[in-house]
């Protein structure tokens, strides 16, 4: 199983900093788990069950471009896109993203434009001057975490999608604002502030 090793010094002392894990308990919720690959490099697992298929890909990046370009982030989304393609999904049904940045100061411009180019290319948003209610645009929930990582200087994705569209799928899928914060898009950053996966 793939995984995305990165580099954040801990609050206090020395060694690992956290480990994020996701599972499926297959013996309560049925289905079958399974590795898959792109290009010869196993990127993640699918999940398939009768009502629905999911599928998580890890340390997804690109190094072609110059490094900390737009250019580069766009590949990477482009890249994922395939992958997604590949195995049946359509990133239209990418619900998370864990982006890893270094120097996200320094990288964040080149990347929101980017992400804005593809997502708008993909239809998954309209321009910023045809927007008329920020909260109800359906894009991934994202974190967008500043830190190094062993593939040069590139932006690391994981992404997690889910397609309902196995008949008689019993989720719901639907995007949570909240109360004290308005959507990111309202300064030009593509993501939702959360997604709500829930049985029906």
């Amino acid at each position: 199983m793939p995984f995305s090793y990165i580099g954040a010094p801990p609050f206090w002392g020395e060694g690992i900093a956290g480990v994020i894990i996701h599972g499926i308990h297959l013996k309560n919720s049925g289905g079958t788990l399974t590795n898959v690959a792109y290009e010869g490099q196993i990127c993640g697992r699918l999940y398939e069950s009768s009502t629905d298929r999911r599928l998580m890909l890890n340390a997804i990046y690109c190094d072609e471009y110059e490094k900390k370009s737009s250019e580069q982030v766009y590949a990477t989304f482009q890249k994922i896109d395939r992958i997604l393609r590949t195995f049946g999904f359509q990133y239209k049904e990418v619900l998370r993203t864990w982006i890893y940045i270094p120097e996200i100061l320094d990288y964040y411009a080149a990347f929101n434009k980017a992400r804005n180019q593809f997502f708008e290319e993909l239809n998954i948003l309209p321009k910023l001057d045809e927007v008329n209610d920020f909260e109800r645009i359906f894009m991934p929930a994202s974190t967008g975490v500043g830190c190094e990582n062993p593939y040069s200087n590139v932006a690391l994705f994981d992404v997690y999608a889910i397609s309902k569209s196995v008949r008689g799928s019993e989720l719901k899928i639907y995007i949570e604002t909240g109360s004290e914060q308005r959507s990111a898009y309202r300064y030009g950053s593509a993501f939702s502030r959360s997604i709500i996966v829930s049985a029906q």
